[in-house]
């Protein structure tokens, strides 16, 4: 599986408890952040390396 496709996976199990929505002013090419109205909270996703 793709580290994208990881990422992807991940991303959409929290977006879809309704708790962190993408941040694009913090995210980067090898990060994404989410962040979550309700409190302090950030998800930070990042890619390590590229062995599985």
């Amino acid at each position: 599986m793709q580290k994208d496709t990881q990422m992807d996976i991940i991303a959409d199990y929290y977006m879809a408890l309704g708790k962190y929505s993408p941040n694009e002013k913090y995210s980067e090419s090898n990060s994404r952040v989410y962040t979550s109205p309700e409190n302090d909270c950030w998800l930070v996703l990042e890619r390590k390396g590229d062995q599985l």
